[in-house]
């Protein structure tokens, strides 16, 4: 096989595989609005791209428009015509409104609003975008030139292109989730938010020793809690947590922590029954519901914990209708299993986007 013949098949290869990502993306972004629109809660695409500052009918017939665009692309790549150029407008305003994403979010971490600096997930975004609207381009190009060896049978391309697309979506649904904790797991929104009265910290445990000891986990989200607090950037603390392999309560050595560091026993509200991510939510919204948790007008929930576990609770708390404010724990050094933690996530934030999709 000539080198020229190898450039040929890896571009193809790779323009398949766009269409693999354009296909699943477009799946996610319908999913997602459909969402939205069904149950009134915060759209998810919000992940992705910010386009609060447009009327509600056009955001939601822009994120459509993609949604199709994508899927049409990926399913029937021979585009033609006008709806050809509409793409190739779309795919590049997309673009576009992504690098004005990145710069508001690079302006906001200068100004130290946003935590630390890290790269936008608007980055990606921009990138994939950039990426699908040179592939819509040369799509004629590419699709013209379906010459094969006759040695090679027209079903062999036909498989090379399936794994092509399956490589793109398979890469797709790792590096969403994956973004997502790199990125948005890193921003700090209680800096985001000015401090004000009212506000509620939801801090969630993380295994607590034999001995009473809370883990390196524990103590982090714990003492970033209570930092939130002393700073007056919440006025309460509400600890969720299990039970530990001891006498001693998650809740409790976090209740233990706080006390010793001066916050009054009436701004501490405790969820004993925190069992898993969706369960501090759940019970958070019953906490809210019942008038335990203060939840004033204007007021904001602040949910700590660390940054690879923030996109899950997320969607956890969207599940039960409270928009919450993520805050990553501040960590005293970087936890020893992190990445198993991370790889772990990555299942865990489609299990609970699905679990909305289908409730």
């Amino acid at each position: 096989m000539s080198a020229q013949s190898g450039m040929a098949r890896l571009t193809r290869f790779t323009f398949h595989s766009f269409r693999g990502a354009a296909l699943s993306f477009g799946i996610f972004v319908a999913v997602n609005w459909l969402v939205a629109l069904a149950d009134g809660g915060i759209d998810s695409n919000l992940w992705w791209i910010d386009l609060r500052s447009l009327p509600w009918a056009m955001r939601s017939l822009s994120l459509l428009a993609v949604a199709i665009a994508m899927v049409t692309f990926g399913w029937k790549p021979k585009i033609r015509g006008r709806w050809r150029y509409f793409t190739l407008v779309l795919f590049a305003g997309v673009c576009l409104w992504a690098i004005r994403d990145m710069a508001s979010a690079l302006n906001l971490m200068g100004a130290g609003r946003l935590g630390e600096w890290n790269v936008p997930f608007s980055t990606g975004v921009a990138t994939f975008f950039l990426g699908a609207f040179f592939c819509v381009a040369k799509s004629p190009q590419l699709l013209a030139d379906t010459s094969q060896p006759q040695s090679s049978p027209p079903i062999f391309a036909k498989l090379r292109n399936f794994v092509a697309m399956s490589s793109g979506a398979l890469l797709l649904f790792l590096l969403i989730p994956i973004g997502v904790m790199a990125t948005f797991g890193k921003a700090d929104y209680s800096r985001y938010e000015p401090t004000q009265t009212g506000n509620l910290a939801v801090v969630f445990g993380a295994g607590v020793y034999k001995d009473g000891t809370p883990s390196l986990a524990l103590y982090d989200r714990t003492m970033t809690g209570i930092n939130l607090y002393s700073e007056g950037r919440v006025s309460s603390l509400l600890f969720s947590g299990g039970p530990g392999p001891g006498a001693t309560h998650e809740t409790g050595a976090m209740e233990k922590l706080a006390l010793e560091s001066g916050v009054a026993p009436k701004d501490i509200l405790i969820d004993p029954m925190g069992l898993s991510t969706w369960d501090t939510a759940k019970n958070t919204a019953a906490l809210i519901d019942s008038g335990t948790a203060s939840a004033a007008p204007g007021s904001k929930i602040f949910a700590v914990t660390h940054g690879y576990h923030l996109p899950r609770v997320e969607l956890a708390f969207q599940m039960h209708g409270l928009d919450v404010l993520t805050v990553p724990a501040t960590e005293t050094r970087p936890l020893a299993r992190r990445h198993y933690y991370a790889l772990r996530e990555v299942a865990g934030f489609w299990v609970y986007w699905g679990r909305r999709a289908i409730a």
